[in-house]
């Protein structure tokens, strides 16, 4: 995605190297701003620029809007659930909507704070939504009723994302200066602080952790590198330097791969045991500042 990506976005088989864009892109004009696939790689949350919510079956190409706000609020981030039944996107003045589309129905989240929101994470069981702000803070949400949990306030940099580890009783946040903190879900005391590197303000532009709850991994843009660190021993595993700037990156369903977005046609993978590279999915352009995974 991104405001100058020549495609808006593209589907890769990691395993054979090939990727398509697919037709349905089109009908959207160039205005997706994210997205996000499904755990079985079957669909696709799509929001765009134009206040559009879609669900995309990418077997069949079959489109379902889940919502339409005005066009001059337009969606910035979406998630999906562990599941892949429960999706949500959120706006750039804080509103949140999570959608059932087996079930048609669209629950619109709101808070007194009208934020951008940076990053959405659904918990494992997809009963709660962490939300992460422009204003530093990290709120949650009950997915089942659609009622506010209350804020994890204290990060005094951009944060970069949060989200639920396994257990469901702690919570895993970061910012843009490389401080990462994780909180106890019932009293919002935090249990651990502190940082994977020192890139210095808006060194660290991403973060994402394994299923397990076990590792989690940051990027820095100007550093270019990521650093994966031992969450239950507490302790950095490796650093990777990587070629290009770092501007995304996803750890695979089962934690043993890395995937890593940059600013060139490829996106890299890395073993998370040993940090090597293992292969290169071919994107096929260069892609954009924006450019996610």
């Amino acid at each position: 995605g991104g405001y100058s990506a020549a495609h808006s976005l593209s589907v890769h088989e990691v395993s054979a190297d090939t990727g398509y864009v697919p037709d349905w892109c089109e009908a959207f004009g160039g205005v997706i701003s994210y997205a996000s696939l499904s755990p079985d790689g079957n669909s696709v949350i799509v929001a765009t620029f134009l206040g559009e919510l879609w669900w995309i079956d990418l077997e069949t190409s079959a489109a379902t809007e889940l919502a339409k706000i005005p066009t001059d609020i337009p969606f910035v981030v979406t998630a999906m659930g562990h599941d892949g039944r429960l999706m949500a996107g959120a706006t750039n003045d804080g509103e949140i909507f999570v959608c059932d589309p087996t079930q048609g129905r669209t629950t619109r989240l709101s808070s007194n704070r009208k934020r951008p929101i940076l990053h959405l994470q659904f918990s494992r069981d997809s009963q709660r939504l962490l939300s992460a702000s422009t204003d530093g803070s990290v709120a949650a949400w009950d997915t089942i009723n659609g009622t506010f949990l209350g804020e994890y306030p204290g990060h005094e940099n951009l944060p970069v994302g949060a989200s639920f580890l396994p257990d469901g009783n702690r919570i895993l946040s970061t910012t843009a200066n490389s401080a990462f903190q994780i909180w106890e879900v019932s009293d919002r005391n935090v249990q651990w602080r502190g940082a994977p590197a020192t890139y210095g303000n808006f060194g660290t532009v991403t973060m994402d952790v394994t299923a397990s709850g076990n590792l989690a991994a940051w990027g820095s843009r100007p550093a270019r590198r990521i650093v994966v660190w031992d969450l239950e021993n507490q302790q950095k595993r490796f650093e990777i330097e990587n070629p290009s700037v770092v501007l995304d990156l996803r750890f695979s369903p089962d934690g043993t791969l890395l995937a890593v977005a940059g600013r060139e046609n490829v996106v890299r993978l890395y073993d998370t045991q040993t940090g090597a590279e293992v292969g290169v999915v071919t994107v096929g352009r260069p892609s954009d500042s924006e450019g996610r995974i």
